[in-house]
């Protein structure tokens, strides 16, 4: 036990022992600079790296008042094909981060929230995973959603200029039945929001998938996202929404484009497999056919994020405006499949006894940067 626990550090990038930045981790008998996230939070100075080593344990909640980066190690570690996966596939898990003032300009990557119920906290959003409150700059990367007992994904207040992308953000099923949103600003007025290539689904029915609260809509924009929902009822009002693909998982095609609120919204160069749900007169494109869209209908196993990937060759992969592919993985920055953050990441690892020198051990490890 006590070589695999000095081969984790080993495998810390050479970078993550520089000035300033710190290790935590709340895995028992695994040491680093702090041992929980709030702890690291409230005595790391401002502009900080903190690395969270992955665990079975959640790190909970963490609020912060400063500037820092937070790493975690990645989402579906198991579900894909090397590089996209980890030796250890728990990854990071925090229940409810919130972003105040003092951090603005931090950055999270790599990282699983897994939301609040309001019976587990009654001063939260109902199981809102993020809030930003009145922070500026703030970007949410590569990082997965999985909130409970409905809610929002994200909840804003007052911010600018913050980003969403690269993300996974699909409802656990504990919450099946309730409402859930991706977004509520609560009227506040926060502008300069994007969300950026992430992939956003759900398992339930007959919810409404976007709830807007957005006075200031025309800077709210969704720019090549995957978006699988359960279309009636379904609210998309007033915002921005360029090159995504808008899935109708309903599948029985019955759905009522007057009851999926658009009013308002700018729409350029959309996708959808829902019949009459985009202007025929605008540059969208409804009635698609999903299956002849996505990998997910071709032969073998494919991951949550992975199936929702491309197939070569069709009109999808150059409908986007400036003839870039629309969707998640379309643009300048694609989805990066189980949000392998911006680090080296070892995505095998075996121990095994020296045969020829008794008491050693054979360490075999493969690595790879992601850009």
């Amino acid at each position: 036990m006590k070589k695999i626990l000095m081969l984790a550090g080993i495998l810390l990038p050479a970078m993550l022992f520089a000035q300033n930045v710190f290790t935590v981790s709340n895995v028992p008998g695994l040491k680093a600079n702090y041992a929980t996230l709030q702890g690291a939070l409230d005595s790391a100075a401002d502009g900080s790296v903190l690395y969270l080593f992955p665990s079975k344990i959640s790190y909970g909640k963490g609020i912060v008042n400063k500037k820092v980066v937070i790493y975690g190690a990645g989402f579906l570690l198991d579900q894909n094909a090397v590089p996209a996966s980890n030796p250890n596939v728990y990854g990071v898990n925090i229940q409810y981060l919130d972003v105040k003032p003092g951090g603005s300009n931090s950055y999270v990557e790599g990282v699983q929230f897994n939301g609040l119920s309001f019976t587990q906290d009654p001063n939260l959003p109902n199981g809102t995973p993020v809030e930003i409150d009145s922070a500026i700059n703030v970007i949410i990367s590569r990082c997965a959603f999985f909130p409970h007992g409905g809610g929002y994904f994200i909840t804003t207040k007052t911010t600018y200029n913050c980003i969403v992308r690269d993300c996974y953000m699909d409802v656990a099923e504990s919450g099946e039945g309730n409402s859930s949103y991706v977004l509520n600003d609560n009227n506040s007025g926060s502008t300069g929001l994007q969300f950026l290539n992430n992939i956003i689904t759900n398992r339930r029915t007959g919810m409404q998938f976007y709830c807007a609260n957005i006075t200031a809509a025309s800077d709210v924009t969704f720019t090549n996202n995957t978006i699988i929902t359960n279309l009636k009822g379904a609210d998309f009002r007033n915002l921005k929404y360029i090159n995504n693909i808008i899935v109708d998982a309903n599948g029985s095609y019955n759905v009522d484009p007057a009851s999926v609120y658009m009013k308002g919204s700018t729409l350029r160069n959309n996708i959808s497999n829902c019949p009459g749900l985009f202007d025929s007169t605008s540059a969208n494109i409804s009635k698609a056919n999903a299956d002849s869209i996505f990998v997910f209908s071709q032969f073998g196993f494919h991951g949550e994020d992975q199936q929702w990937q491309l197939q070569t060759g069709k009109f999808a992969n150059t409908y986007g405006v400036g003839g870039i592919p629309c969707g998640a993985f379309g643009g300048q920055n694609p989805y990066t499949l189980s949000g392998i953050p911006h680090l080296p990441n070892t995505y095998s690892l075996s121990l095994a006894p020296d045969l020829k020198k008794r008491g050693n051990v054979l360490v075999s490890i493969k690595a790879k940067a992601t850009n």
